[in-house]
């Protein structure tokens, strides 16, 4: 029993390892007509409250 529990979390660990990715996108801001206010440069932005957005 606790071999098939190890070889099942050692079969986890190598599936989901895989499924970290970096990607090269970048994040920037559009107006409601869809073009860009602020050109894509940050790696993550969250959405605007209190007409402030966070930025990474």
């Amino acid at each position: 029993m606790k071999r098939k529990v190890f070889i099942l979390s050692i079969f986890f660990v190598i599936l989901f390892t895989g499924c970290l990715q970096e990607t090269e996108y970048n994040f920037g801001y559009i107006d409601k007509t869809g073009n860009f206010v602020i050109e894509p440069q940050f790696d993550n932005a969250l959405p605007f409250n209190e007409d402030m957005a966070a930025v990474m």
